[in-house]
């Protein structure tokens, strides 16, 4: 009976090991070496972009913003993480299992797949793991600062463990909620949509740099290609692209 309980304290003790030591893996994310933007990596993200730029007059296009993040590495990876979120649901007996699924999907399609690492974020928080909750939300907002769910976690998971100065400072970048009765948006959503609107257009042309020294050959025809798109739009019109006030100073939306 003893030696039973033993190895019963040795296995959670190797257990929580094992988690400390994986977790760094999927912290692993460096802004200055992402991978190549494929073409419907591209077409996703301008679909992300056209997607938060609704957000200004309501919320109807959040869920279409949640399933596209599910299904950024394509339907099957897609599934995969349904899968986790039903064994997530059935109770704390399955929350293990859950964790090694989420890693094994974390090892399979990489770490800047924000879906995923929200999704563990979420696990630690409902398991009391604050701290590495906090941690993969930050890594989440680092690929998208507009992550909604990553934005709510990270002032619960602040809250939770009594840090009143970072609850504040992350929920002053929440996104705000519509006024009532009002369907154009009111200042502060629409300096919150201006923000990230522009923070996203700028990280998918970096994207796009960093793909171009990987391929340049292969990526210059696309580049020419979305050239004479650009030019033909503005002899169409003279801008279709997102507005943002040139007087407009970002720091004041977190005040």
């Amino acid at each position: 009976s003893s030696s039973s309980s033993s190895s019963r304290s040795s296995s959670k003790v190797t257990k929580k090991k094992r988690r400390r030591s994986r977790l760094p893996h999927a912290l692993r994310l460096s802004e200055h070496n992402p991978p190549p933007l494929t073409t419907i990596m591209r077409e996703r993200r301008e679909v992300e972009i056209q997607l938060l730029e609704s957000l200004r007059y309501g919320d109807t296009a959040m869920s279409d913003l949640w399933s596209l993040w599910f299904a950024e590495r394509g339907p099957q990876a897609a599934t995969r993480l349904l899968e986790v979120e039903a064994l997530c649901s059935k109770g704390p007996a399955f929350w293990d299992q859950a964790e090694e699924q989420l890693f094994q999907i974390i090892d399979d399609c990489g770490p800047y797949w924000a879906e995923p690492i929200n999704r563990l974020a979420t696990l630690y928080y409902m398991q009391g793991r604050l701290e590495d909750s906090k941690a993969l939300c930050e890594v989440v907002l680092t690929l998208k600062p507009w992550h909604v769910g990553a934005l709510s976690g990270i002032v619960l998971g602040c809250a939770g463990m009594g840090d009143v100065g970072g609850a504040r400072m992350w929920a002053d970048r929440r996104l705000p909620p519509m006024p009532p009765n009002n369907t154009t948006g009111g200042g502060r959503r629409t300096k919150w949509v201006n923000i990230f609107v522009k923070e996203a257009n700028a990280k998918l042309e970096r994207a796009e740099k960093e793909t171009y020294h990987h391929n340049p050959q292969e990526d210059e025809q696309e580049q020419l290609m979305r050239n004479k798109s650009i030019e033909s739009e503005h002899h169409d019109s003279s801008s279709d692209s997102v507005g943002v006030d040139p007087n407009f100073d970002e720091e004041d939306t977190w005040q």
